[in-house]
């Protein structure tokens, strides 16, 4: 299958980076909120791999393994890397930075679970070192019991990053690039 270059490098140059879709962490998720975000995920997802860009998918250790409808998603995706986290910061570990360099990644689209905790200290991280930062509502979600904070965490995101209300306007976006 021929890959789609992009043009201008940008996306050389952009990952998504997927925080703790972990069988343990939606537990609290209705099987509705549970499938959508998912099937968000997998539309950023399969443009990854339709433009051979990066993805980082992070797991909380001890938490479990990724969510099984993931796996065969993730699994078209050229140039994933799995990779464990033992803080809720994915910067907080010692080698995902210097990765990202190594990568030449400096823009990154961030969704995962745990938004109002995990996702959110992760892209606040990302932001203080300099990487410019995109996502949208649906990509992101905190278990049924806590969604209370996700207001404040898309206020967050509205202010410090590239925010769409959709995943496909996302894509959409990323496609002009």
């Amino acid at each position: 299958m021929d890959r789609v270059i992009n043009k201008s490098g940008i996306l050389n140059k952009t990952a998504f980076v997927l925080v703790d879709m972990q069988e343990n962490e939606m537990n609290g998720f209705s099987p509705d909120r549970r499938s959508g975000l998912v099937k968000s995920q997998e539309k950023v997802l399969d443009f990854c791999a339709e433009r051979n860009m990066h993805v980082y998918a992070f797991k909380f250790e001890g938490h479990g393994e990724l969510v099984g409808e993931l796996n065969p998603i993730l699994a078209r995706v050229p140039r994933r890397n799995i990779l464990l986290k033992r803080d809720s910061d994915c910067f907080s570990c010692c080698y995902f930075n210097p990765v990202l360099h190594r990568d030449g990644i400096r823009n990154l689209i961030i969704g995962g679970v745990n938004a109002s905790y995990c996702v959110l200290v992760s892209a606040d991280s990302a932001k203080s070192l300099g990487y410019n930062l995109g996502s949208a509502e649906d990509l992101m979600g905190d278990s049924d019991y806590v969604t209370s904070n996700l207001p404040s965490v898309h206020s967050w995101f509205r202010s410090n990053s590239m925010f769409y209300d959709t995943s496909e306007s996302l894509v959409e976006r990323l496609k002009k690039f």
